[in-house]
């Protein structure tokens, strides 16, 4: 009986490991930077900021992101290139419309969904 139970809980353990726990593989504090540039760009999107104003606040988050490092998995940096370079094309597209009227909203919507399916959140 004790064999099978320690089985059970290996074979328990193995697939939480496997599957996962959805969420994100980036780190807390860069999912709390991505949280903050969906909050962002959704605000921007609904109206409620300008382009202007919604480009200088994710100029100062994208400063904010940490890039991984050589001793970081390859899934979490893969995913931390992934976001960076999301983040940056919602701001160089916002960049765009608030200096010379240019820029696409699919852009901007297809990077900030990219964001939220690394971070566990619904897209828009």
């Amino acid at each position: 009986m004790e064999k099978k139970l320690t089985v059970i809980i290996l074979i328990l353990v193995m697939s939480i490991q496997i599957v996962g726990c959805g969420g994100s593989s980036l780190s807390e504090y860069n999912t709390r930077v991505a949280l903050r540039i969906i909050n962002v760009t959704d605000s921007y999107l609904d109206g409620e900021i300008s382009a202007s104003q919604a480009h200088s606040v994710l100029l100062e988050e994208y400063s904010k992101i940490r890039s991984g490092s050589e001793e970081d998995s390859l899934e979490y940096r893969r995913d931390t290139l992934a976001f960076s370079q999301a983040a940056l094309r919602i701001r160089m597209q916002l960049s765009s419309m608030a200096f010379d009227g240019g820029g696409d909203i699919s852009t901007i919507e297809d990077a900030r969904n990219r964001i939220a399916s690394l971070i566990g959140e619904r897209r828009r």
